[in-house]
Order: C-alpha cells, then structure tokens, then sequence
C-alpha cells in the first residue's frame, strides 16, 4: 500500500513551512467574516447602501478577466479602496469615531483611519467552545512547523503557539523579514499585516500592488527552504489567489525533477464539511506549472495530530533559541580575537547571552545527559531549591556521594531505587545508603541548631539584627510558623548572595536550613 503525503513526511522528520488562511481562524472564532464579508460589514459602518449593486458595477467596469479568480480579486480591493476613501472622509469630516484614534494622530502618523479601524475589528476575538479539545490538537502542531506564513492580520495564530511553547515566537510583520537576516525557524510571518501596526494591513488596491511588487521576496524564501522543508497550506481553499500566486512563482523556478519531488513535499489541506477521512488526491494544476497533494477532510484533528509526530529532539523554537546565541557568541564575538571554549548544558544560555560583554566564547550545547558540568555546592543547593536542575540523576547522586559534608538537601534525588539504577561504583552507592540511614528524623536537625527562639514572621527575623549564622537557625527553628514558600525565597537569597560574590562554600548552618526545607518539602 502506498503512504500518505503524512507518512512521507514523518518519515522524513522535517519540520514544515505552514501556511494559514482565514480558514483556519474561522472554523475556531466567533464570527470571523471571509473577505466579502468583512467588505460588507465596513461597507455599512461607512453608512453606505446596496452593497451588492456596488459590486456589480466595480464587475462590469473591470470587464472580463483570464479567470473568476482574478475577476473577485480586483473587485474586492477595488471595494476595500472605495470604502477607505469614504471613512477616512468621514473621519476627517468629523461624521464618525474610530476608538483610540484621534485625527491629530492619524494625520501625524499617517495613519489611514480604515486600516486603524480594522485592526479594531481584529483585535479581539472569541473561540468558539465546540473547538476547544481540537485546538489543544492544533497548538501540538504549530510548535513542530519550521516557520509561519499568514495572511491574517489578527493575532490567534501567534496566541496559540505562544499558550504551547515556553519560547515565544519571533514574527515579522509585512515584508521586512524577508529583507532580513532570520534564524529561520520558530518564526511567523505576517505577509499581509498585523491588528499590532494598522499601517502594515494589506487590503487595497494600492497595498496589493506594492505587496505584488515585492513578493518574489516570499517566493525566494520560500524556494531556499523547500530543499529542507515541506510545505503545508491550511485554511486556504485551491482558488485562493494567494496560494496560486505563490505556487505558480517559486514552480517556476524548479527543474521537471525539482517539480516531480515537489509533489511529495507540497500539500493542501482543504475543508470537506462532515468528512470524518483524510481523502488524499494528486492534483495537476496546468496553471500552477505543477503538481501537489489535496486532502479533503472535516477532521483536522488527524492532519494535526499526524504533524505534530515529527520529531527532531528538540522543537524548532529551541533551535531558533540555540542558533541566535551561538551566532551571537561565535560570529559575532568570534571577529574580536581568540576564542575561549567553555562547556555548558541548554538551560545555561540564556544566562551566557545576558553576560557575554566583551568576552569571546565557543559553546558545546547537547543532552544534558552527554554534556554536564559537575555543579559545586551553591549552585547545587540553589538549583536544588529552584527545582531547576536539568543535569541527569546519575550526575547528581555522585556529586551527593562526592560531598564529605553531609549536610545537603538531597531526598528528591535519593531513594534505595534510585542507586540501584544508576551506574555508581559501589564505594558511591554504599556513601549513598549510608546518608540515608543517617537522615531520617527533621526534628534531629532541628534539635543541633545552636539558636531557637520563636518569631511569629520572617520579616520580624529580618528585623532583629541577628548575624546571618543566628538568622539561619531562626529561621529553620521557626519553618513550619513561616511557611515553606516564604522559607524557599529567603534560601534562594541567601544563595544567590554567596553565589553573586563568586564563593563557592556555603555556610554549614545555611546547608542546615536547606536540609530542614527539604524534609519539610520532599520527605
């Protein structure tokens, strides 16, 4: 049997180029107008009549066209331009008020008052409840795309991705990415605008030509990334003017291998309303100059789902995080001098990046599993307490049994379980049971403190005037009256004070305190 497009591109495990249309948007939003609908409903907040009478003029001015493609095309921005003109008059004549303008601002700016008033319409909007379980499906899929293209201007594409990721997505609005430098991945790009910058929103004649003029930018940054990448186009129907326009330009500028290859790697996902299945169809399209894969389906929750099991490790948003502090530390910082190697694990780099100043540095980045560095005792305790830590078990078990002070926390990592699998010698595990039997009660750490007079707060023991050593006890003495949270932050301060002045010992009454928490918190 053969495989699906899907399966093709599973097996292949590249993150794709996803193109999304008001499609998307409007199976999931409240409300959310198709383009003629848009016109229609601004057609009337600029107090016009007989919409459709006005189309059917702009019809016969334009004439016959190649094709009912391009005839709806120049009409509907024939339509837009209409409309603009007549709001901005009416704006400026005083007749009308677009919410968070004033003509003094749109004068200065240059700032068309339609533009502004539809980013007002964008602005906001409202899932539809049916959806809700789809969607958890749908944000899974946009983090595995490489980048974004959109030709909406509200901002739902962006909010979803950014609800699954911890990485926010970089976007670019207009064209301006295209003249830029980018990473090239966890990126969206906002072609026809953004609700964020009204100036930017392509919807009139005169936006279109001057989109047209540039768009072989797109064509080309799409072309450099289908060697790598496959392509899906969701939301968008075949007729749409902006994905033939699109696939008819960069299929021109591949071989008939190119093209024969391209089949595999282009798909278009179209709705096909109560289709449970995922039809699948090899289109030859003349006019587009190739061929491509169709699936029809009312259930995108498969497509999503099938997407979403590309799989490379690591999520193209944390690539993209990767490569911009690499490109930083070695393109960049690499043209001042000599550079200085350093080993470091991923979650350190967003700390390198902050501290680069006119230091030159090469980063070893992988698996925390492969490359770590043995922490010492600030940063194991702080990491230990911050519940970071990113380094594997077996790292951190030896560093415990490495430690002749035995007064650390430790009971998240250590359990009779836990060395048994790890890969220790048996001198380590044997330190490490040993611990174990050692600590077993809080109230015998409680009992060797040297101080333990009783405070109602941790502020009041800020306040007392103790020496940091008497102020530790106190407040171990008096964990369970101060809380854990309120125990925690005053650990991390304590730490990050040591940690701040490049110490690496912390004092044993501090450790202590450490100890009592971790009882309190893990055993």
């Amino acid at each position: 049997m053969e495989k699906s497009i899907l399966d093709i591109m599973i097996n292949r495990n590249e993150f794709p180029i996803i193109f999304i249309g008001s499609g998307i948007p409007r199976r999931y939003l409240v409300k959310y107008p198709s383009w003629e609908e848009l016109l229609e409903e601004f057609w009337r907040k600029a107090e016009q009549e007989n919409f459709y009478g006005f189309l059917n003029k702009e019809r016969d001015k334009i004439g016959d066209l190649s094709s009912r493609i391009d005839q709806d095309f120049e009409i509907n921005v024939n339509v837009a331009s209409e409309i603009e003109k007549i709001i901005n008059m009416k704006f400026y004549n005083g007749d009308i008020e677009i919410e968070g303008l004033t003509q003094k601002e749109a004068y200065k700016n240059d700032l068309s008052p339609f533009k502004k008033a539809l980013a007002n319409r964008f602005s906001k909007y409202q899932i539809k409840d049916s959806y809700l379980e789809e969607l958890a499906h749908f944000r899974k899929m946009l983090v595995k795309s490489q980048m974004i293209l959109t030709t909406n201007y509200d901002t739902f594409i962006e909010d979803q991705y950014n609800k699954e990721s911890s990485y926010n997505i970089k976007k670019y609005i207009g064209q301006r990415g295209f003249f830029q430098q980018t990473i090239g991945y966890s990126e969206i790009y906002k072609i026809h605008g953004c609700i964020s910058e009204p100036k930017s929103l392509v919807i009139g004649k005169t936006d279109y030509e001057l989109y047209d003029e540039n768009s072989i930018l797109i064509s080309a940054k799409v072309i450099s990334m289908l060697l790598h990448s496959p392509i899906i186009f969701l939301g968008y129907s075949l007729t749409d003017r902006n994905v033939r326009k699109l696939i008819k330009s960069f299929a021109m500028s591949l071989s008939d291998q190119e093209k024969e290859e391209l089949e595999k790697r282009l798909l278009l996902v179209q709705w096909e309303k109560g289709s449970e299945k995922l039809v699948e169809q090899v289109i030859n399209d003349p006019d587009l100059g190739c061929r491509l894969t169709v699936i029809r389906t009312d259930n995108y929750s498969l497509i999503y789902d099938k997407i979403a099991e590309i799989n490379q490790g690591v999520a193209p948003a944390e690539v993209r995080r990767y490569q911009h502090v690499i490109k930083q530390l070695i393109i960049e910082k690499g043209k001042a001098g000599s550079l200085q190697s350093v080993l470091v694990s991923p979650n350190e780099l967003d700390d390198i990046e902050k501290n680069l100043k006119d230091r030159n540095i090469v980063v070893a980045i992988g698996d925390s599993k492969l490359i770590f560095n043995m922490p010492n005792v600030v940063e194991y305790i702080l990491d230990y307490i911050r519940d970071d830590t990113e380094q594997n078990n077996d790292t951190m078990l030896r560093f415990i049994a490495s430690q002749n002070n035995n007064i650390l926390p430790f009971w998240r990592y250590l359990s009779e379980e836990s060395i048994l699998k790890s890969s220790l010698a048996e001198s380590e595990k044997e330190k490490l049971r040993k611990r174990l039997r050692t600590f077993v009660d809080v109230k015998d750490q409680i009992d060797l403190l040297q101080f333990t007079e009783k405070y109602n707060s941790l502020e009041e023991i800020k306040n007392a005037g103790l020496k940091e050593y008497h102020k530790h006890c106190v407040v171990a003495a008096n964990i369970d009256t101060i809380g854990i949270e309120k125990c925690r932050e005053y650990i991390i301060d304590e730490l990050n004070k040591i940690k701040s002045k490049g110490e690496i010992k912390v004092p044993t009454t501090l450790r202590r305190l450490a100890l009592i928490y971790d009882f309190r918190k893990n055993h």
